[in-house]
């Protein structure tokens, strides 16, 4: 563990320096402000207006942070030749790849507190009384961040960076649609549809249970057992993903 954080803290100081992060960060930033401009134009909905799009322009960072720098995390190591340096030392290929998944989490962590002060700010700024449920909706957008960096790794052991991208989008629709694809299949009278959506669901993780915007505002929330099982749940699928992503590394051979 202790090799694994020190890769995870190069990790955090290279990715720190990266300009695409604060592109990113900028332009949710930019979002969570224009959310304000918005809200304006109506003055009954302002408040639910700029809260909605705020938090759609933090989410929307996250996944594009998971997806993105997540789908070229291991490769530009691979690419530059510098993992085998480090492979050469006492470290191995699965502390290698954790240290990997924890430094880029850390930067996710560290972007989603500074976007989600930043809009509570905003939030305060024009009367919004805070809620218990906004830390725990970042929450929700935390683990479908952890998620979709374990999957990208997944796929970054056996396709190149774009590819690795392109299919890590697709499992995160398919994620975001299994609710309504289960719902579909139950009201059909098509058997194969149904077994096959039920085939689905233990097949590709369901990010509906993390995406809890829609609470926002209200005065109720999840209750303590399905916000653990919610968390059991992403437990499952980190734990899955990352042991994928291991075996396939370890599998891999560097020419």
């Amino acid at each position: 563990m202790k090799a694994a954080i020190v890769i995870a803290k190069n990790t955090f100081r290279e990715l720190i320096r990266d300009r695409i992060l604060y592109l990113i960060l900028v332009f949710a930033v930019l979002l969570v402000f224009l959310s304000v401009v918005l809200g304006q134009l109506s003055y009954a909905e302002q408040m639910r207006i700029t809260l909605d799009l705020g938090l759609a322009g933090v989410e929307l960072s996250v996944l594009i942070l998971s997806i993105f720098i997540g789908g070229t995390l291991v490769f530009r190591e691979l690419e530059k030749r510098t993992v085998l340096t480090l492979l050469t030392r006492p470290l191995t290929r699965g502390q290698f790849l954790f240290g990997k998944f924890l430094g880029l989490f850390s930067i996710i962590f560290t972007g989603l507190i500074c976007l989600g002060l930043v809009l509570l700010l905003v939030l305060c700024g024009i009367g919004w009384k805070y809620q218990y449920q906004f830390p725990l909706i970042l929450l929700g957008f935390l683990y479908q961040g952890a998620v979709l960096i374990s999957i990208t790794m997944v796929f970054g052991n056996i396709v190149r960076p774009v590819l690795s991208i392109a299919l890590t989008i697709g499992v995160f629709l398919i994620g975001r649609s299994m609710d309504s694809l289960l719902y579909f299949a139950e009201k059909s009278q098509s058997v194969v549809f149904e077994k096959f959506a039920w085939t689905v669901q233990y097949l590709f993780p369901n990010f509906e249970r993390f995406n809890w915007k829609g609470f926002a505002g209200q005065e109720s929330f999840l209750s303590i057992g399905d916000l653990f099982l919610s968390s059991f749940y992403f437990l499952i699928w980190i734990t899955i993903l990352q042991s994928a992503a291991n075996l396939l590394f370890r599998r891999k051979e560097f020419v």
